[in-house]
């Protein structure tokens, strides 16, 4: 089973970047600055990616093709514009938890738009989702919102529809390794714009030094992986198969980065994303 051995490397692969992003976004000063040099080493990995591995047929895609292709890059630019302000301000023990909105909203979205499979099992994993995630932004007597938690939010759906559309792509025979280029390369404008500062860009490469193409290689093999899972399986499957890396990230953000805050919560809404992914499988 191809796609269950990538589905694998993709969950070992987003626990480490998780953890790795947690621990630099708050030491970031300028996020979107440090996002534009996460992006650009992230291009640069994809292009190397591109070149090694070997290329199937390149298919013109058809118009609709084209416009999905478009859609995924306004999503995944979005996504990776503001995604490290939520990283700064959010414990990823926590975060990780509510970007589990995203598999719900592929599922939803799978099923409307692709025709995939529905069944109640299916309906009770997602509302196990959406419960862990208010669990976990629950604090004390009321769930607490900030500008934080609601970027959050929206960056999972969008996460969550822009993973419908990668399968969706994937089904049309399209490079897996150039469509990567593409969701990498193409957003670097959208995320500079409309201006980021010089120094503000060396305060983030001195601030993250080695660390940041690290994790740039470990989002664009993570990713590459998932691409590859997707093209072989049904979406409805892969991604919350994924989704399980939830728990591993959640103990490694108590154990390894010390988070203490809300820590019942935070182990309780995991037990309940475990049980709502395993469902939508």
């Amino acid at each position: 089973m191809d796609w269950m051995i990538y589905t694998i490397l993709t969950v070992a692969f987003l626990t480490a970047l998780n953890l790795l992003m947690r621990v630099l976004a708050v030491n970031s000063k300028n996020p979107r600055a440090f996002s534009f040099i996460f992006n650009s080493w992230g291009a640069l990995f994809a292009f190397l990616l591109f070149i090694i591995q070997p290329q199937q047929a390149f298919i013109l895609p058809n118009f609709s093709i084209i416009l999905l292709i478009i859609l995924a890059i306004i999503l995944y630019g979005t996504y990776e514009r503001v995604q490290f302000y939520a990283r700064k301000e959010i414990e990823v023990s926590t975060i990780t938890v509510l970007f589990r909105l995203a598999p719900a909203v592929t599922f939803i979205t799978s099923i409307l738009i692709l025709g995939e499979s529905f069944s109640i099992r299916k309906l009770i994993g997602v509302i196990l989702i959406i419960s862990a995630t208010i669990l976990a932004s629950y604090k004390k007597t009321r769930i607490k919102f900030s500008k934080a938690l609601l970027t959050v939010l929206v960056c999972a759906v969008m996460l969550g529809i822009a993973w419908t559309v990668d399968k969706k792509i994937m089904s049309a025979n399209f490079s897996p390794q150039f469509y990567s280029l593409l969701i990498w390369a193409v957003p670097l404008l959208y995320i500079y714009l409309p201006h980021i500062s010089r120094q503000d860009l060396k305060t983030e490469i001195s601030i993250g030094s080695w660390k940041i193409p690290l994790l740039a290689f470990i989002n664009v093999l993570g990713y590459y992986f998932q691409l590859k899972a997707t093209s072989l399986a049904d979406v409805s499957k892969v991604i919350p198969l994924i989704s399980t890396s939830t728990i591993f990230i959640v103990l490694g953000g108590i154990i390894l980065l010390k988070e203490k805050s809300n820590i019942l919560n935070k182990i309780i809404a995991g037990i309940i994303v475990s049980i709502g992914v395993i469902l939508l499988t």
